[in-house]
């Protein structure tokens, strides 16, 4: 789950950021953080649809135009992701309301409990509603991904190995890629081998049997599957 933080307050950023890693942990659930201490900054980091965030912490209690500027302007890039809002009072209630805000702390008077559930409802929102998005877990661990940042599958005996592009550690649990398979949204991975589920948009290249993702990866690609990778890619 992708979360931004954004306050000009640094001591209040690292506070909120701690509590934010300390739940996460906590409670399974795989984040990854990103931090914005001015309303241009995060404009131009989130040009990019793919970066913007599930989830964002928006300080209205200091730089308060700047915290509306981003709300704003996310909300008419088309972004749907869950804000909680901090404010000083509740001066800014009514715009949290136009933003469709999940919540509206004040600042100095949050109660951790009630930070926890509000974080909670966040997660549970955010996998339900985004396609993109999808939960694998082993042991007690739960991983959160997204489509996007999936690079391809590889069975192993019995378990499933995920491997991806943003930086975390492959991730193995108990499947089979059919089953992985169907749970994906379809035609964004196709099977090239009997070990190997692939995601369609990370392939750069079909050669001598193997296939080259963008990341540089080499695949074989099995003699059961070529075919039908063949035809697929050709009507794409």
């Amino acid at each position: 789950m992708k979360i931004a933080i954004f306050d000009a307050d640094k001591q209040a950023m690292e506070t909120c950021t701690a509590h934010v890693k300390q739940l996460a942990k906590q409670h399974g659930v795989d984040i990854q953080l990103k931090y914005y201490e001015s309303a241009d900054n995060l404009i131009f980091q989130m040009d990019d649809t793919r970066k913007w965030p599930d989830l964002l912490y928006l300080n209205l209690s200091s730089q308060e135009a700047e915290g509306v500027r981003v709300a704003r302007w996310l909300r008419e890039q088309g972004c749907t992701c869950e804000m909680i809002l901090l404010a000083v009072s509740f001066k800014y209630v009514l715009f949290g309301y136009d933003m469709d805000a999940l919540y509206y702390f004040i600042r100095g008077k949050v109660e951790q409990e009630k930070f926890e559930s509000v974080f909670l409802k966040a997660v549970r929102k955010i996998e339900v509603q985004s396609p993109q998005m999808v939960t694998f877990a082993h042991n007690g661990e739960s991983r959160i991904m997204h489509i996007n940042d999936i690079l391809y599958f590889e069975v192993e005996n019995r378990m499933v190995i995920l491997y991806s592009g943003d930086g975390k550690n492959p991730f193995r649990f108990y499947s089979t890629l059919e089953r992985v398979k169907n749970i994906l949204p379809k035609e964004a991975f196709i099977r090239i081998h009997r070990s190997y589920l692939v995601s369609v948009s990370k392939i750069k290249q079909l050669y001598d049997r193997k296939i080259i993702l963008r990341n540089g990866v080499v695949l074989p690609v099995g003699r059961t599957y070529y075919s039908a990778l063949i035809n697929f890619l050709n009507n794409r």
